[in-house]
């Protein structure tokens, strides 16, 4: 049996890499694999913190040493702690079945900006997975050998959790038509300006229509005062950071999802919604899935045209996909047969 130690953010927020390493985990020990979760903090906020998560890293790598398991860590690659993070699974250990994913949309601009660095601390890894077309070019750009590379989206229809209705759903739903969802997190990058004047534009055209806002960023100060200063801010339901499960029920009820941000990795959200029947409406700020109604970033009025058109289509119907088979054929080629 091969053995596999998954590192990277552990929830809160619920979403983005925490979501794939939860569906990766369960979906390789269906296949057979022993996998263990070493879980970091998504922000180390303290010095103490910090120190711990350097022990309990190092205690993961030991536990991969002695059971020749394969390391593969998760990361967003967009900042210099992302990179500290890569250089420092391979100081504290000499193991050599290392494998990384990178998975933020605003990665590419960092790696571009820092290629030697890049080059540098990836050496060791025997693979660099990049969950979009973006990532894995700009690894490219920066000088990354091609076979080394591989573009694997973060997303299994496979390997979704059941979904549960949130708490309060069905008071929101009797009254929405339609019921529009989006789901942000913190920062200008999410696209939470443009979504407030969509949305009016959009509560406008069809006044019946309802937000609801998922995420760790719905109730972001910044965020708060944009919507309040629309006139159809009792319109607008921010109901913040859910569980996994409860963000699918949610999603899979709504007429309309909402992807309004400026840059984007795989943005698992929009992979979600179309495995369950759902019409997505994304800005165009990287290449997205088939099926998925786009319109210019960061352009509110564009946004509201394309959510409308997107509601007098049917929905996408859900396809079939490869439950991960090009990670864990990844896994798969790698020497790490367990000890005996």
């Amino acid at each position: 049996m091969k053995r596999v130690l998954l590192i990277g953010p552990t929830p809160p927020p619920s979403g983005g890499i925490a979501s794939h390493l939860d569906d990766l985990g369960r979906a390789a020990a269906e296949l057979g694999f022993e996998t263990r979760r070493l879980g970091l903090p998504a922000k180390r906020v303290a010095t103490q913190g910090a120190w711990r998560s350097g022990v309990r890293l190092a205690r993961g790598m030991l536990w991969a040493q002695a059971h020749r398991a394969i390391v593969h860590l998760h990361t967003n690659g967009h900042n210099p702690g992302s990179w500290r993070l890569i250089a420092c699974v391979t100081a504290v250990t000499s193991h050599r079945r290392l494998l990384l994913t990178i998975h933020s949309g605003l990665a590419p601009e960092f790696i571009l900006s820092q290629a030697a660095q890049c080059r540098r601390a990836l050496r060791p890894y025997r693979a660099i997975v990049g969950v979009s077309r973006t990532i894995v070019d700009a690894l490219l750009a920066a000088g990354l050998e091609g076979d080394r590379l591989r573009l694997v989206p973060a997303f299994s229809a496979a390997a979704l959790p059941l979904p549960l209705q949130p708490a309060g759903w069905q008071a929101i739903a009797r009254v929405a038509r339609p019921l529009l969802v989006a789901i942000v997190g913190h920062g200008a990058e999410y696209g939470t300006e443009a979504l407030a004047l969509g949305f009016a534009e959009i509560a406008r055209r069809l006044p019946e229509a309802h937000l609801v806002i998922l995420g760790a960023g719905a109730r972001d100060p910044r965020s708060y005062v944009q919507l309040c200063a629309l006139d159809i801010s009792h319109r607008i339901h921010r109901m913040g950071d859910l569980s996994r499960p409860e963000a699918l029920g949610a999603l899979a009820t709504a007429d309309l999802l909402i992807r309004p941000s400026l840059t984007d990795g795989d943005a698992l959200s929009i992979r979600e919604a179309l495995a369950l029947g759902v019409r997505v409406v994304a800005s165009d700020a990287v290449p997205r899935p088939p099926g998925v109604h786009t319109f210019p970033a960061g352009d509110p009025a564009a946004l509201a045209a394309a959510a409308c058109t997107a509601l007098l289509t049917p929905p996408w119907a859900p396809q079939t996909d490869a439950f991960f088979r090009p990670l864990f054929e990844l896994y798969r080629e790698l020497p790490g047969e367990g000890a005996h």
